[in-house]
């Protein structure tokens, strides 16, 4: 639920921007892959898929951190996977941004757009995801972080080259993987 709350700031700055068309038939197989996902994983040992989504963050990020570009993720096959790879990730750990980002980075589009439609496409997977998987209620420290940190990212936003942004993004990100792994290890 907060990882839905967490785009709403940053959606409502940049809105104008955002770009539902091109990005909606990979939401929509999302959605519909999310509770079959949920569904075919409801027997597993929850450390083993925290294993999983922690290793899938970090290997999106090296992939993104790689520049990776390919055709293949304009293609119907590319949108199919990444929506699936998306749902897969959320369901495990919480985390679909990964394969969304990179799907993003190969349709090389503007960063305000990809920002945008990146936060619109993240706060309808996560919301869907919650109600899948079960709304869990966020305590008071978690939502003062939430507001911490989405009020430093508002802050420090505007003053960050695109480079120094996207770095900082992976790194997060990177270390979120890395918890994953070491918290069930």
């Amino acid at each position: 639920m907060l990882a839905a709350c967490s785009s709403v700031v940053p959606l409502a700055r940049e809105w104008r921007h955002a770009q539902p068309r091109p990005i909606a038939g990979l939401l929509a197989v999302t959605l519909l892959a999310t509770p079959v996902v949920a569904w075919a994983l409801r027997g597993v040992d929850h450390r083993a898929l925290a294993l999983a989504g922690g290793v899938g963050v970090i290997l999106g990020v090296v992939l993104l951190a790689s520049g990776l570009r390919s055709a293949w993720f304009r293609r119907p096959e590319g949108a199919l996977a990444t929506g699936v790879g998306s749902a897969v990730l959320n369901v495990v750990g919480g985390v679909g941004g990964p394969p969304v980002g990179l799907w993003v980075a190969n349709a090389e589009w503007s960063p305000p757009r990809t920002r945008a439609t990146l936060h619109g496409f993240l706060i309808v997977q996560n919301l869907v995801t919650a109600v899948v998987v079960g709304l869990v209620a966020p305590d008071l420290r978690h939502l003062l972080a939430l507001a911490v940190g989405s009020a430093a990212g508002m802050a420090l936003a505007p003053r960050l080259s695109v480079g120094a942004a996207r770095s900082g993004i992976l790194v997060v990100s990177a270390v979120g993987g890395i918890a994953l792994l070491a918290g069930n290890v």
